[in-house]
């Protein structure tokens, strides 16, 4: 979808090593569930950049999304971008070098 076959493996990084673990409740099927979200950034030589993002709750492991963002290039927009696909809860940050 979208040319987004390239990214699939990338996914996987970001349940193996995120640069952020949250927590946050979401109503599935008419129940509610605990979801770890596991995120993890992307940035190309080119200067692109996107998110690679995994879940996992009581009925397992899901891919989220992996693509290159297409919300514009300055970093305002990463941040905020990034904000909005954030969890509840910080449980894990990765960090800074």
């Amino acid at each position: 979808k979208f040319s987004r076959g390239p990214y699939m493996e990338l996914l996987a990084d970001a349940g193996k090593d995120p640069d952020e673990i949250w927590l946050g409740w979401a109503q599935l099927n008419g129940a509610w569930s605990l979801r770890r979200r596991y995120i993890r950034a992307l940035e190309t030589e080119a200067g692109d950049w996107g998110l690679a993002i995994f879940e996992q709750g009581q009925d397992g492991w899901t891919g989220v999304t992996t693509f290159p963002a297409k919300v514009g290039k300055s970093e305002e927009a990463r941040r905020n971008y990034i904000d909005r696909q954030r969890g509840t809860f910080l449980r894990y940050r990765r960090p800074q070098k």
